[in-house]
């Protein structure tokens, strides 16, 4: 048995889950407001907006990775990647081919769907791009696991190991800067970033790994993990100040973006490389920083975060239509732009939590919407009537068609 296999559940992973996936759920609504000159005009938002836009995704294909090494340490790898499948695959597909209006064009957007790199404008899944790719990942990383399994004592977790027991945990906080940083200077001069493509797929893929691989080696993670905390809690105000104030050290465009060689500037400055070592270390900073409080403060278990846990997943999957539906009906009301979005945001969290309850008594369409089977839900499902399962699958299909009518009205608004 390996010490991947012997690791007791991590709440505070959990924890973590449930809050990124809230941040990206809020940010959405907040990036998608009509009013789009007051987000624009306040300093403060758009630099908390700018901030979180660099750690709040690489952190959670951090997390991602974890919960992956998680489920592939009891299972087969055919179980493992059925349930992948099942749990990506099906509601990648109900919303780009029913919340996406993807059936009304079902060609043009299969061939959308299987092309590689197709813009943002083009891409058919919308918002979960970032299923997309985890579902990717998770297929094309699936020998790499099948490896470290069989080789819990090879040369890469041993190295990675040794790398973990460097002083202070330095080992933790540089070595994935040095990989996320050759990976900016080889690929982001060439093509802007894009929710998840061009230079952000490897990008992302090296972070979704570093999970993975963490977790594989729990014992001298953690405590590397520790030993980091104070050194990043130190560093991160430093790193957050230089990332805001970056327009000031260099005129070179897309510093950060990427595709600065479109514009006619040389793939390598010496701007271009100290900001991309910026951006790395501030990001991967932000992801120790979140790992190493949350493991202190948040692994307890809590009957909150068992619920929370199985709704938030099917809340991301179906959160844009409803931000969509929930930011036209505030639009109609005309209220202060702050009012409107405290109010829609706890409307947006509520709305999602109502879904999920609806959708998870609905037998036949909850895996659409990534709902997890769990112990409780199958006996449930074994003595519900039929009356009942009826009711629940009608309030599902007029829940589609008001997230779909939110999102064909949201586009006429703008």
């Amino acid at each position: 048995m390996t010490a991947s296999t012997a690791l007791p559940r991590r709440h505070d992973i959990d924890w973590l889950r449930v809050i990124l996936f809230s941040l990206l759920i809020w940010f959405h609504f907040v990036y998608f407001q009509l009013d789009k000159e007051w987000i624009e005009s306040s300093l403060l938002a758009a630099a908390v907006l700018d901030v979180m836009h660099q750690w709040r995704l690489a952190a959670l294909f951090v997390i991602s990775g974890m919960g992956t090494a998680f489920a592939f340490r009891r299972r087969t790898w055919q179980q493992y990647l059925r349930g992948r499948l099942t749990r990506l695959l099906l509601p990648l597909l109900l919303v780009t081919y029913v919340l996406q209006f993807g059936l009304f064009q079902p060609v043009q957007t299969t061939l959308d769907l299987f092309t590689v790199f197709p813009g943002i404008e083009a891409m058919p899944y919308g918002h979960l791009w970032f299923v997309y790719n985890l579902l990717i990942y998770s297929v094309l990383l699936l020998p790499v696991f099948i490896w470290l399994r069989k080789h819990p004592h090879g040369w890469l977790l041993s190295s990675v190991k040794r790398v973990l027991q460097v002083h202070r945990g330095l080992g933790l906080l540089l070595l994935p800067v040095l990989i996320l940083w050759l990976n900016g200077l080889l690929f982001k001069p060439w093509m802007p970033g894009e929710v998840g493509m061009w230079w952000e797929f490897p990008r992302y893929l090296l972070y979704f790994a570093c999970g993975y691989i963490l977790l594989c080696i729990p014992t001298d993670y953690f405590a590397a993990l520790e030993r980091v905390r104070w050194p990043v809690t130190i560093l991160l105000p430093i790193l957050v100040w230089c990332y805001i104030k970056r327009d000031g050290w260099t005129d070179m465009p897309g510093v950060i973006e990427g595709g600065w060689v479109l514009k006619g500037y040389p793939a390598l400055t010496l701007d271009s490389t100290l900001m991309t070592l910026i951006q790395a270390l501030h990001s991967w900073s932000w992801c120790l920083f979140l790992l190493a409080w949350a493991a202190v403060l948040l692994n307890r278990p809590s009957r909150l975060l068992d619920y929370l846990n199985q709704a938030i997943f099917a809340s991301y999957v179906v959160h844009q239509p409803l931000i969509y539906t929930i930011v036209v009906m505030l639009g109609v009301w005309a209220l202060p732009t702050g009012v409107n979005i405290m109010l829609g945001m706890v409307m947006t969290s509520l709305t999602c939590l109502l879904v999920y309850e609806v959708v998870k008594r609905a037998r036949f369409m909850r895996l659409g919407f990534g709902v997890q089977l769990t112990p409780q839900l199958v006996r449930y499902t074994a003595q519900q009537k039929l009356w009942s399962g009826l009711f629940f699958h009608c309030c599902t299909l007029a829940l589609i068609v008001l997230m779909m009518w939110g999102l064909g009205t949201y586009w006429q608004f703008l």
